[in-house]
């Protein structure tokens, strides 16, 4: 047997196939548990996918369930026309906006409550004037979202009126309540998050969210609900992305979607229901349609992930936190077959009788109230009031809606007038008027006050983040105080109460008053009436910045953006001023008290103080042309007095710039040493400044009299805000300082001393301006503007030597478009003290002209020194007229040549019997009247040619020639509208005219 090779058989295995079959069986299970993990996450992603899907289907499916409900049954017995029964003011749609929505239907219908006898009656809220009620609190639907991220703000109120009292009670007459405010607090209606319900929708910025079904309770409200345990919260769905509501007006739902308007509109039962709020209720009363749309989403990211929804969604509705997550949108357009319909009561068919008025009085401004019962048959389906100011009138006034009220209020009368009332009880079978409640010879109704209102309250005011504004507002009066003529609580002329003001007409406009200190009365120093619009009349369109009142929730505002000082704390108090202000007789009683008895019962009790203060959303303006005002000395021995002045800052730096006040300055003081700082700290003193002269001062005493070698520069900036707030520091200015001297042009000038309100006119193509300074020039400048501050050029020739004290430049006048320019000329010396100086000119016009005018920067105007009442009365005729009568007219010739007056017109007011008696011109030996024939001017223009025997040359660059201008009554210059020389040059015909009405113009031609 061979051992050897039985032995080597048995060996096992080697270490290389080992090695082998290990790497063959690692590769395998690296490849299993490859596709064991794809597997799972393919099966993660599937189950989270499908429960996401689920999840949104579930509450898709409840939304829309519920919206095709919306309105069902909600108003079984529709509009009665049963005396004593009202039509419920319950709405399909309570509550309309992009991310929520509140409806309300008959969801128990198929259920017996009890006391029911027909399925679906909600018999415990039924009353004697709402005999038929369907829908319970517990069937008035929100579907409201709420964030589960941690920190999300939930910050939104969702808010809506219903009558929510077990039984009802907003019907009119006795036990009759408004509609309550229904709150469904902390939700998201995922608009920019800062709580407010007006800021603009942004699509949802907080997900997840939870959706919840939210219902009130099947209970009595006595107060109007508003906390979270004063409803049903049924959580729907959880991870939402997103939800959006949007509305229409018709079922295909291809119109522009209707604008939400939330819950307004409060319907009310106490007095007349505002329009605004009925328009409110009205816009969704149209929606037909309704598209839902919800987006889900997974409750965690997926890496690697991104969401094809999300990535779409508008720029500035995108989360990019929210790309990494699964998302599914579900959308639908629903069409409730319910919304816009009602049930109907079976109608008579005859119109109803006459009702009976049964009062007419007055008690406030412009308004009447008028009472009256039933008629005795017919079905009344509402009443309306008509008048007219005479008993046998057409009564084709305003029809005045009241509803099924038993009373209504008239406003906007006018109380110096008697008015006649009519009652009209209408059905959908016809209408009959009452009779008069009095004998036509009675005395109508004179609507005059008999109240004086309450205070506005509620008054807050809080800073503007714009800048030195700051917003007011307040509840206008809703009750009248007791008369302080008689002490007695306020009545209708009847006797009846008059505490609850009817109506807000009353109201014509507001006084705002404040103040720098509190407890201020509006006669003490200092108390400013910002506002009080006495422009306007009762009737007039508004004027603007007005305050405006908010119909929906009653509330006035009104900014005062007047300059004021910004942080500072003011004080304000508002009065309302009532429509009857206009008139003494317009209030009762208006005597006894003397004077202004009826206007003071028409002034409000002022409203109580309240405060606010401006921000600074920008710092000031930087304080301009520093300067020393004359008297400022410093003696070589003695006292040296440095007299600062600078205009008042009464801008800040915001674009466009906030006009405000400053109080506080800081002025800084530096000692120079031959032209340097002499390494002494800086002095800054602090200046309190009282705003609104225009000018702001400050007496300095420096420490030593300047010398050759000493000077004080000065700088100054505007504080505010208790100095956290700070303008730039103006431009430094040294003391002693150059100073210039402007030399005016030795030729070139007819005209004028180049100041803005009398120009230089120049009479050739270029002048030459000079200028001598106190020191010595470093360097300068000088530019031609025109009068808009437009540049034309800068000025170079011949200009200035450094180290002199003269310069000069000459101005080029070779536009000659008789526009007014002006020149700015700054030196500068070597301390960097600098003086600026500005001269206006005008060139003589191409055609010359006869000049009754003058130019300054804002415009032509008649110059006083021109256009005069005369000293002296005037012989016409026989008749000697007064000084007061006549007008002296003084022409300026412009021209370097005479010119030969052939005709003038005159404008003038014809008024009160004003006619132009005669014109006096000069002749070369005195004076000639022009009497016109004997027959005076009695129209608007009068044309006039001199007679044969006048003087009517006027002599090259004079001013001298004058004539005078006889009226029949008192006229003064401001009186005269405009008038026109017709005048011929020398050897260059035609005529040209000058036309002064209110600039000079150059025309060839007669006067027209």
């Amino acid at each position: 047997m061979n051992t050897s090779r039985r032995n080597q058989s048995s060996r096992g295995y080697s270490i290389a196939e080992v090695l082998v079959a290990t790497a063959i069986f690692t590769i395998i299970m690296v490849a299993a548990l490859l596709i064991y993990d794809r597997s799972n996450k393919v099966f993660k992603t599937g189950v989270e996918s499908g429960d996401m899907q689920q999840n949104t289907r579930i509450a898709f499916d409840r939304i829309v369930a519920d919206i095709r409900m919306a309105g069902y049954d909600f108003d079984r017995d529709g509009i009665p026309f049963t005396s004593g029964i009202d039509q419920q003011p319950d709405e399909q749609i309570e509550f309309m906006d992009r991310s929520a929505i509140v409806i309300r239907g008959n969801f128990d219908a198929e259920l017996n409550n009890p006391g029911d006898t027909e399925n679906g009656r909600d018999v415990a809220y039924q009353a004697v004037r709402f005999p038929v009620v369907t829908t319970g609190n517990d069937e008035i639907v929100a579907y409201v979202l709420r964030s589960d991220r941690p920190g999300a703000p939930n910050n939104h109120n969702l808010v809506f009126h219903a009558d929510v009292r077990k039984p009802r009670r907003s019907f009119t007459g006795a036990g009759g309540a408004d509609e309550m405010t229904v709150t469904i607090p902390r939700v998201d209606l995922c608009r920019d998050g800062s709580g407010s319900t007006s800021d603009p929708w942004n699509g949802c910025k907080y997900p997840p969210y939870t959706l919840y079904r939210v219902t009130l309770k099947d209970r009595d409200y006595t107060s109007a609900p508003s906390a979270e345990s004063d409803f049903n919260w049924s959580p729907i769905a959880s991870n939402v992305r997103r939800l959006q509501f949007t509305y229409y007006n018709d079922p295909p739902g291809l119109t522009t979607p209707l604008t939400p308007n939330q819950g307004a509109g409060k319907f009310l039962v106490s007095s007349p229901t505002p329009s605004a709020s009925l328009d409110a209720r009205y816009l969704r009363e149209t929606i037909q349609s309704i598209r839902v749309e919800i987006i889900g989403m997974n409750a965690s990211p997926d890496a690697g992930y991104a969401s094809p929804i999300e990535s779409t969604l508008p720029a500035a509705e995108r989360l990019t936190e929210m790309i990494p997550y699964r998302q599914y949108r579900l959308s639908s357009l629903v069409v409730p077959r319910n919304l816009g319909r009602r049930g109907i009561e079976e109608y008579a068919t005859n119109p109803p009788g006459k009702p009976v008025v049964t009062g007419a009085t007055y008690g406030c401004c412009g308004v009447v109230k008028v009472t009256w019962s039933p008629p005795p048959s017919g079905v009344v389906d509402g009443y309306s009031i008509i008048y007219d100011t005479s008993p046998t009138g057409a009564f084709a006034s305003n029809v005045i809606q009241a509803g099924m009220n038993n009373f209504g209020y008239v406003p906007n009368l006018d109380p110096s007038k008697e008015y006649f009332f009519k009652v009209v009880a209408s059905n959908s079978f016809g209408s009959q008027p009452s009779d008069l409640p009095y004998p036509t010879a009675a005395p109508g109704i004179r609507p005059k006050n008999r109240t004086k209102m309450g205070p506005p309250t509620a008054a807050s005011a809080t800073a503007d983040p714009a800048g030195n504004k700051i917003n007011l507002q307040w509840t206008p009066p809703t009750q009248s105080v007791n008369n302080p003529s008689t002490s007695l609580p306020p009545t209708w002329a009847d006797g009846s109460d008059l505490r609850d003001i009817p109506s807000n007409n009353e109201i014509w406009r507001y006084r705002i008053y404040r103040g720098t200190t509190a407890g201020f009365a509006f006669t003490d120093p200092g108390v400013v009436k910002v506002w009080d619009n006495t422009a306007e009349r009762p009737g007039e369109p508004d004027v603007a910045g007005e305050p405006v009142l908010n119909t929906t929730t009653g509330v006035t505002t009104w900014v005062d953006n007047t300059p004021k000082v910004n942080c500072k704390t003011y004080y304000y108090r508002v009065q309302v001023v009532e429509r009857c202000f206009d008139d003494d007789s317009y209030n009762e009683p208006a005597s006894g008290g003397g004077a202004g008895e009826g206007k003071r019962l028409a002034l409000s009790v002022p409203s109580d103080e309240f405060t606010g203060q401006s921000i600074a959303a920008a710092v000031p303006a930087t304080p301009i042309n520093l300067s020393f005002l004359p008297g400022t000395m410093c003696p070589g021995a003695g006292t040296c007095t440095v007299l600062l002045s600078w205009p008042e800052v009464t801008q800040d730096t915001a674009s466009p710039p906030n006009q405000i006040q400053i109080e506080q300055y800081r002025i800084e003081r530096v000692t120079l040493f031959k032209g340097t700082p002499d390494g002494s700290p800086p002095v800054e003193i602090t200046v309190t400044d009282t705003p609104g002269d225009g000018t702001a001062t400050y007496t300095d005493t420096p420490p030593i009299p300047p010398s050759a070698d000493h000077a004080y520069q000065y700088r100054v900036r505007a504080e505010q805000c208790s100095g956290t707030s700070n303008s730039a520091y103006s431009v430094p200015k040294v003391y002693p300082c150059l100073q210039m001297t402007i030399i005016p042009p030795g030729t070139g000038i007819i005209d004028g001393d180049g100041s803005a309100g009398n120009p230089w006119l120049i009479g050739g193509p270029s002048v030459t301006i000079g200028v001598t300074t106190t020191t010595a020039i470093s360097s300068g400048s000088a530019a031609l503007y025109r009068a808009d501050g437009s540049l034309v050029s800068m000025l170079t020739t011949p200009g200035y030597t450094p180290g002199g004290t003269t310069a000069a430049y000459d101005v080029p006048m070779t536009i000659n478009d008789g526009a007014l320019y002006y020149v700015d000329i700054t030196m500068t010396d070597s301390s960097g003290c600098s003086d600026t100086a500005r001269r206006y000119m005008i060139d003589s016009p191409t055609a010359c002209c006869l000049a009754p005018y003058r130019v300054s920067p804002g415009g032509a105007f008649f110059d006083s020194t021109i256009v005069t009442q005369s000293t002296s009365s005037v012989i016409v005729g026989a008749t000697n007229y007064a000084a007061s009568r006549v007008l002296i007219l003084k022409f300026r010739n412009m021209c370097d040549e005479s010119l030969t007056l052939q005709e003038l017109k005159i404008r003038f007011p014809t008024t009160a019997g004003r006619d132009l008696v005669a014109i006096r011109y000069p002749t070369a030996t005195g004076t000639v009247i022009d009497d016109f024939g004997g027959t005076p001017k009695t129209s608007s223009p009068a044309f006039d040619t001199p007679p044969a025997s006048a003087n009517v040359v006027v002599p090259a660059n004079s001013s001298s020639y004058e004539v005078a201008l006889v009226f029949s009554r008192n006229t003064a210059p401001s009186d005269l509208q405009g008038f026109c020389a017709t005048y011929q040059r020398s050897g260059v015909p035609p005529n040209v005219q000058c036309q002064f009405a209110p600039a000079p113009s150059t025309v060839a031609g007669v006067c027209d």
